[in-house]
């Protein structure tokens, strides 16, 4: 729920009718619990999915690329 995700979750919601007509699915993914995801969900009016890697167990490989284990922001 930091102002960066937050802004960058707006624009995504902002954008969806745009990834839907390219037949693209918008998923966020971050290493908090679900509770958080559905707080932030229902906070901040998102209808995306986001999923979460509380374990860090697909994230190593992928997303978490910050030295101290935290998750670096990244959109593929």
């Amino acid at each position: 729920m930091t102002q960066g995700c937050t802004i960058e979750a707006h624009n995504f919601q902002r954008d969806l009718a745009k990834y839907d007509q390219a037949n693209a699915v918008i998923l966020g993914v971050s290493v908090i619990r679900s509770i958080g995801h559905k707080q932030f969900c229902a906070k901040d009016s998102l209808t995306f999915k986001l999923l979460s890697d509380s374990d860090k167990e697909g994230g190593g490989r992928v997303w978490i690329a910050e030295p101290r284990g935290m998750a670096a922001r990244n959109t593929f």
